[in-house]
């Protein structure tokens, strides 16, 4: 029998995130060592506030957009110095600064044990860029790696309430190789650790 029952409406939102800007909240940050267990990658595990827009699920019952932002594979001590720096920029913008700078550890595991509850479950707009890659299941078909922009990667609510969005976060361009890096520039995740740039994002 054929019958519009039960049928659920697309709402055009995708449930997983892209490259862009996005409001924002950490559910879960994550490290974990290469295989030559010689560095360290960080991985936010984050979501935008609930859709409301009729027929919409989102992925494993969430209730916005998912994604994970993750950094490179960071091995030297100026890699895991900008890492922090940018994490004390996003706890410049949630307002838990003076009780993220009281905190010191000798990893960047045990450091992150210590601040993940501290910039988790409050929400502040992100900037997300990428890299694409080419997936390794045979289907030929790509990717995208998502990355906490290197530069003005966060914002407060109430920053953005007041200026506009376009005031203090710079729009992503998905045709600027800084916004979203093409294959053919792709380096793997931990060849990307040894870069003399040192950009971790």
């Amino acid at each position: 029998m054929i019958t519009t029952e039960g049928v659920k409406q697309s709402s055009g939102t995708g449930k997983y995130l892209y490259i862009g800007r996005y409001n924002l909240k950490i559910n879960e940050i994550t490290s974990r060592k290469s295989a030559a267990g010689t560095s360290t990658q960080v991985s936010f595990k984050v979501e935008t506030p609930p859709i409301t827009q009729q027929g919409w699920e989102g992925a494993d019952g969430a209730a916005g957009q998912v994604g994970t932002v993750n950094t490179i594979y960071m091995k030297t001590p100026e890699q895991v110095t900008e890492f922090v720096g940018q994490l004390a920029l996003l706890a410049d913008k949630l307002g838990v600064r003076e009780k993220v700078d009281a905190i010191t550890a000798d990893t960047v595991e045990q450091y992150i044990e210590k601040v993940a509850p501290l910039i988790s479950g409050e929400y502040f707009w992100g900037r997300i860029v990428g890299e694409q890659y080419m997936k390794n299941d045979g289907s030929g078909k790509t990717g995208t790696r998502l990355h906490w922009s290197r530069y003005k990667a966060f914002a407060s609510n109430s920053e953005v309430d007041e200026k506009g969005l376009d005031k203090v976060m710079k729009d992503v361009d998905s045709t600027n190789r800084n916004d979203l890096r093409p294959i053919k520039d792709t380096p793997s995740m931990e060849t990307t650790s040894t870069q003399s740039n040192g950009n971790i994002f």
